[in-house]
């Protein structure tokens, strides 16, 4: 009797423990359908506050798209003026920021800027629709029409507008990649001579390089340079008043640092990066803020060459792919069939390293740290944003 009742309480305990996954994972679904039925606008759906709110944000794009509802399709074409009027901004090249003359035409630009990104966001949700909807020929355009959206962001008045430019442009070609890996059916000759005219089109430390000229004939005290924070800035300021510095002394340190960096921009960036490294004698608190912040840059400049020469060698790699049923075992058997030439890590001046992983690939630059991690850390992954920069395909 006892044997059978403890029998009967165990299968009811196994039973409830079952029980409590389906649970978990309906409500989960049911929290994403009601942040899908509810949501009131294209910057509610497209613009997650936070990373918790991220992978809702997910589970809704995937409940639309399992449904095949129309909801999405109709916030696609409710946009799609917007769309328009972007692809007219681009052929007319009006995307360009002006130099700020003051803290009230900052405030203005940082909220165009804003609405940039907002742009973007929705753009590649459009993408992904397209995806899903195998219509990879427009995916295909939107892409290259990111992209160069965030070139003319990069060739505008001012450093901040080259950053969101950067940020813009990355967006793109990651957008590129996922296209190209679930296709066969692509351009891959044209496609490849796209990335090859974007490379050719803006050539990332010279423009760098441009605007701190700009920027350094038009310093001004009262408004922050467009690459600080405001909370940058203001220890900036602190700085200025602990160590005794008039704002003229304030105004020459900014020149010399802009002066400076302008002199690193001219190296390799394996050259650069060891040079904004080396320490400054005396201790300046002005420089102290302001190098790392222009050094950050220039490694969003390296970024941005590493991730457009990469998303060129993973189109040869997918035309090899097509063509062969498999990858190649090393990247010059792309050279010249399926690629003019081979694009080396912007980092080293070297290849990027390249190895197979059973049916895929893994390929990747050693990064901002100058240090071969062996792809075992992805800097986009980690804290401080050092590690090897990794690309990949399963």
């Amino acid at each position: 009797m006892r044997k059978t009742i403890w029998s009967l309480f165990l299968i009811l305990l196994f039973s409830c423990g079952c029980a409590t996954v389906p649970l978990k994972e309906n409500k989960s679904i049911q929290i994403a359908e009601n942040a899908y039925s509810n949501y009131k606008s294209a910057a509610e759906l497209i613009v997650p506050v936070d990373r918790a709110n991220y992978y809702t944000f997910m589970e809704v794009l995937n409940i639309g798209w399992r449904k095949e509802d129309k909801n999405l399709e109709k916030l696609l074409s409710d946009n799609e003026p917007v769309f328009k009027e972007f692809k007219k901004g681009l052929e007319k090249e009006k995307c360009s920021l002006p130099i700020v003359k003051s803290p009230e035409e900052c405030r203005e630009i940082l909220y165009c800027l804003d609405r940039f990104r907002e742009l973007t966001r929705l753009l590649t949700l459009k993408i992904q629709f397209q995806v899903y909807k195998k219509d990879y020929n427009k995916a295909i355009q939107d892409c290259l029409d990111i992209i160069r959206f965030g070139q003319h962001l990069e060739k505008g008045g001012n450093s901040f507008s080259k950053r969101i430019g950067m940020a813009i442009q990355n967006n793109g070609y990651k957008n590129l990649r996922d296209v190209v890996f679930q296709t066969k059916r692509l351009n891959y000759s044209r496609l490849l001579e796209n990335i090859q005219s974007f490379k050719n089109n803006i050539k990332t430390r010279e423009h760098f390089g441009e605007i701190l000229k700009r920027e350094l004939s038009d310093i001004k005290f009262n408004v922050s340079p467009l690459l600080l924070s405001e909370i940058d800035w203001g220890g900036v300021k602190e700085s200025y008043q602990a160590s005794g510095y008039t704002q003229e002394e304030v105004i020459k340190s900014i020149k010399v640092c802009y002066l400076d960096a302008i002199g690193y921009i001219d190296l390799s960036y394996n050259g650069g990066l060891t040079a904004w490294k080396l320490p400054q004698i005396p201790q300046n608190p002005i420089r102290q803020i302001l190098m790392p912040i222009l050094r950050n840059m220039y490694i969003e400049c390296g970024r941005l060459d590493t991730e457009r020469d990469a998303t060129f060698i993973i189109v040869g790699l997918e035309y090899y792919y097509n063509k062969n049923n498999k990858y190649p075992e090393k990247l010059s058997s792309l050279v010249p069939k399926y690629l003019p030439s081979l694009l080396n890590d912007p980092f080293t001046g070297e290849s990027f390293v390249y190895q197979r992983m059973g049916k895929g690939w893994r390929m990747y630059s050693i990064g901002s740290d100058l240090k071969n991690d062996f792809g075992q850390k992805h800097s986009y992954l980690s804290e401080d944003g050092t590690g090897d920069i990794i690309f990949y395909k399963e």
